[in-house]
């Protein structure tokens, strides 16, 4: 659904390029005004950096940091694991000459069985993290976009808020109205909020 939102938006901000139901675009403003949004008709755009956004965004750091720490701690318990086997292996190359073949075989077999399972567990770990990293940054993502939704109802009423980051699309926006700056002291002021009363 949003992908089709977002693929309208660019629609239409294409259209307002080239101006809506025929009609020439607003004319540019003059050199060093200010100006909120481009209005063509009644319709207003803005836009906002999205790659500034998730890189300068508080929760990022605090989802990141999360991120890591859960890591290292799986990483430190497999390394653990990996150490306990190889000390056993190695105890059992010491003293497997002594032990008759029924019981070599055994160990062997353990041994084995152990290891696969250590394989199994790092790729368990793996998955974990991988699938913990897809679903905070997708928290992350929908805290972004719920938030610009209500700052634009709040603060801006803008037809568009259109993303300028380089992978969107939009090749060129005056930066007049980029919005992005405010938008990110906005986003850290009632991050800083929620988080002082947990």
């Amino acid at each position: 659904m949003r992908r089709k939102v977002f693929f309208a938006v660019l629609c239409a901000s294409a259209a307002l390029m080239t101006g809506c139901n025929g009609n020439k675009a607003a004319a540019p403003a003059a050199e060093g005004a200010a100006v909120a949004a481009v209005q063509t008709g009644t319709m207003t755009v803005a836009t906002v950096n999205t790659d500034t956004l998730f890189a300068r965004y508080r929760m990022v750091e605090d989802v990141t940091a999360e991120l890591e720490k859960t890591e290292k701690k799986l990483q430190g318990d497999l390394q653990k694991q990996a150490q306990d086997f190889q000390t056993e292996y190695e105890n059992y190359l010491k003293v497997g000459a002594t032990m008759t073949l029924s019981e070599q075989r055994k160990k062997e077999e353990y041994l084995t069985q152990k290891r696969e399972n250590l394989e199994q567990l790092g790729a368990r770990y793996e998955n974990q993290i991988m699938s913990l990293r897809l679903q905070r940054m997708e928290e992350v993502q929908n805290a972004v976009f719920e938030f610009i939704e209500r700052y634009n109802a709040e603060h801006g009423q803008y037809t568009f808020v259109i993303s300028n980051a380089r992978t969107s699309g939009v090749l060129y926006s005056p930066a007049n109205i980029d919005i992005t700056d405010e938008v990110l002291s906005a986003l850290n002021a009632e991050y800083g909020q929620k988080k002082a009363k947990k």
